[in-house]
């Protein structure tokens, strides 16, 4: 699964993030992106996870906390300069029980909170990823919708053979 998370703040409680594609327990994630910080200062990052977290601002690993656990606090601290991107990592595995993930920051100038959207970004590979997942998705939305069907005769009566036709404007291959 690629998606994109607006922030790191869950609490899944006997609950998937993702219904249908991810279990409800027993999954690891990895969120990748970049960080902007608004002064030039030393942030502390927190990570309030039940189960494991591992977190690394610009390549510095700040907490490594890789294990089965009871929601708890970890942090580690980092010099950063305004206006400028750092990479920022969040590895977190979910065991069994409840499942929190959250990631917050503070400093002199930052009250302690989940560190919001607009100071969070795509790293370009990861806004590629993302483009070629909506290509995909668009071209599978575009291949349904080329394809027609005609059933000949219509309306069919008890017993009488019937012809099914389809066609794709594109010659895509039709699948029944």
């Amino acid at each position: 699964l690629v998606r994109t998370d607006a922030v790191i703040n869950n609490d899944f409680v006997f609950k998937s993030p993702a219904p249908g594609t991810v279990n409800i327990e027993n999954y690891s994630v990895r969120w990748t992106g970049q960080v902007l910080p608004q002064f030039s200062e030393t942030y502390t990052f927190y990570a309030i996870t039940d189960d494991g977290v591992r977190l690394w601002v610009n390549n510095v690993l700040l907490i490594d906390n890789w294990t089965n656990q009871n929601a708890a606090e970890k942090s580690g601290s980092i010099e950063l300069q305004a206006g400028q991107k750092y990479d920022i990592v969040m590895d977190y595995f979910q065991g069994t029980g409840f499942a929190v993930s959250k990631l917050l920051w503070s400093s002199a100038g930052t009250a302690k909170g989940i560190v919001p959207k607009t100071r969070l970004f795509p790293t370009l590979a990861a806004a590629r990823v993302m483009e070629e997942a909506a290509d995909l998705r668009t071209a599978a939305v575009q291949k349904q919708a080329a394809v027609r069907t005609n059933v000949y005769p219509n309306p069919v009566k008890p017993g009488q053979l019937v012809s099914l036709q389809m066609l794709a404007s594109n010659n895509t291959p039709v699948a029944i």
